[in-house]
């Protein structure tokens, strides 16, 4: 198996260490399991999708997208980093909820707030 690191944009590595920390104290607080997040493999079927991450649940595992690539392979510019730790929230949220509900939207919340204050510590 590859490492994760293989599919990023050599500019993007901090960028990615930096979402695993984040990751690592919003989801203690948060009380959830830390799951397995990589970046996307295929960033370029993500920009065609206009999505940022995706949650696989079931097996704890998430994909963040840091950068897209066009229908060539050429990478584009960086997605802002509120973008990214939004998706973060939102793709902690399905860890409990593999759903769009209310219910989820309502934890989609309290996570969004963790990532806040692990990405700030507590300042913002």
């Amino acid at each position: 198996m590859s490492s994760p690191l293989a599919v990023l944009h050599p500019m993007d590595v901090p960028r990615y260490m930096s979402v695993l920390i984040v990751a690592r104290r919003a989801v203690e607080e948060l009380g959830l399991q830390m799951p397995d997040i990589v970046p996307d493999p295929e960033p370029g079927r993500s920009h065609s999708a206009g999505e940022f991450g995706r949650c696989y649940f079931v097996q704890g595992h998430i994909q963040i997208v840091l950068r897209f690539q066009d229908h060539t392979g050429k990478w584009l510019g960086p997605l802002p980093d509120h973008e990214v730790f939004e998706t973060l929230a939102h793709e902690l949220a399905h860890l409990r909820y593999g759903h769009h509900k209310k219910s989820f939207w309502e934890y989609r919340n309290v996570c969004a707030a963790a990532v806040s204050r692990a990405r700030f510590g507590g300042r913002q």
